[in-house]
């Protein structure tokens, strides 16, 4: 019942999409690109998402979340956690 939501790529759809980078050392030559993304294609090479829409990452950099503050807390949890 969520047709008019979701289910495919197009406009006021919420849509979950990652953009890859193929012009890499790891993934040339493309034979099959589907097979290629899910066999050897690694993180590093996502280079842009949108969830529900949004781009959330663009050209590698976060754009609604702050990587700096992200890292700064999970190393205050990290020592926190060293001194149990």
């Amino acid at each position: 019942g969520l047709d008019e939501h979701i289910g495919s790529i197009s406009i006021n759809k919420a849509a979950d999409l990652i953009a890859v980078d193929f012009d890499t050392i790891e993934s040339v030559p493309v034979f099959n690109p589907v097979s290629q993304l899910v066999y050897a294609t690694g993180r590093h090479q996502v280079t842009d998402v949108w969830i529900a829409g949004r781009h959330v990452m663009k050209e590698r950099v976060l754009t609604t979340l702050d990587a700096n503050d992200i890292m700064s807390k999970a190393r205050s949890w990290q020592e926190k956690m060293q001194t149990l």
